[in-house]
């Protein structure tokens, strides 16, 4: 007896949609390691770190939700104290394999935040996940800052490697990579 096909069903119309790929949750997973990270750190009394929250504006249509916007700019991810010493970071994933889009991922309230900062005789950095890749940087905001006044717009992974300061993305130890030195270079 020969085989019968089964009948595949059509998907509704809705299903068959191209689904369009928001950014609002971008980082997500990746601030939630950090956050694990900081809890620990904090409780072992090396760094006190807090994320700073987002306040929201949420559109409803009855009871669903439709859309949700910032109320304002945020500021910068996270604040604390390492050894002392103000700390401020700003935390960016990227999906691309080969370079980091700096103008499309960092907003010039978030540069000037940081660059306030260090000027203030704080620690300012930037947490750069290559999420593809599985690469983690603890980059200076100085670094990144002053190609981005260059005008660069896009920083290839190979600059990361020179300039950052690789980490674990299993155990998140970016702490690990705060030199000294950076709080003898502070002004």
């Amino acid at each position: 007896m020969p085989k019968v096909k089964k009948e595949t069903k059509i998907e509704d119309k809705k299903s068959l949609r191209k689904k369009s790929k928001s950014h609002a949750n971008r980082g997500l997973g990746f601030e939630s390691k950090i956050n694990k990270r900081l809890e620990k750190l904090r409780k072992e009394g090396k760094l006190i770190g807090f994320k700073i929250p987002t306040d929201w504006t949420v559109i409803r249509k009855g009871s669903r939700i439709v859309s949700a916007f910032t109320r304002d700019k945020s500021t910068i991810d996270y604040f604390g104290s390492y050894q002392g010493y103000f700390c401020g970071i700003e935390a960016k994933e990227s999906h691309n394999k080969t370079s980091f889009p700096i103008r499309a991922n960092i907003h010039d309230h978030q540069i000037k935040i940081l660059d306030e900062l260090y000027d203030n005789r704080s620690l300012t950095y930037y947490l750069i996940s290559f999420k593809t890749l599985n690469r983690m940087f603890l980059v200076h905001s100085k670094e990144i800052n002053t190609q981005i006044q260059a005008g660069v717009k896009s920083l290839k992974l190979e600059w990361f490697v020179e300039h950052g300061r690789e980490f674990n993305p299993k155990e998140m130890n970016f702490d690990d990579y705060i030199y000294l030195e950076d709080i003898k270079n502070i002004k």
